[in-house]
């Protein structure tokens, strides 16, 4: 029943496991979660967070050992598109009078053991965490790398 083969997980799972260890990744950099897939007819933001006052909107990609392109490739103008789109709503309907300080990160996430995969330029941290039912994944935070206005 249901698309699982050879005991492997479905897109949708494995989405959900990574970015719960995105979440733990970036709580341990000191960001504080405030929602997770947050979701309008624009497009979706997978993370909102705090960064110390500065409020974040993290796009999380992950991409497995046998995939041709890295995490960082994988985001394509129209995802980046939709993401400002669904900030621009996210900022209407949840903040008041005051504009906060506004961050797009993205995080790259693929397994540790697949180096070469990960983001490109500079990274303000990495880690390696081991994720159950995955295995040990590397994650790369990349602050403010998707220009907001």
């Amino acid at each position: 029943m249901g698309s699982r083969r050879s005991g492997k997980k479905s897109s949708r799972e494995l989405g959900r496991l990574v970015e719960s260890a995105a979440c733990a990744y970036l709580e341990s950099e000191g960001y504080v979660i405030l929602e997770r897939n947050y979701t309008s007819r624009l497009g979706e933001i997978d993370i909102v967070a705090l960064d110390g006052a500065c409020l974040v909107f993290v796009e999380v990609r992950y991409r497995g050992q046998a995939a041709v392109e890295s995490p960082a490739e994988s985001l394509d103008w129209k995802k980046i598109s939709r993401m400002k789109l669904a900030v621009h709503q996210y900022l209407a309907a949840r903040t008041r009078d005051d504009t906060p300080v506004v961050r797009l990160d993205v995080c790259l996430a693929c397994p540790a053991m697949a180096k070469g995969k990960g983001g490109s330029g500079t990274a303000e941290g990495r880690a390696t965490v081991d994720v159950p039912d995955i295995g040990p994944l590397e994650f790369e935070l990349l602050k403010g790398v998707i220009d907001f206005p």
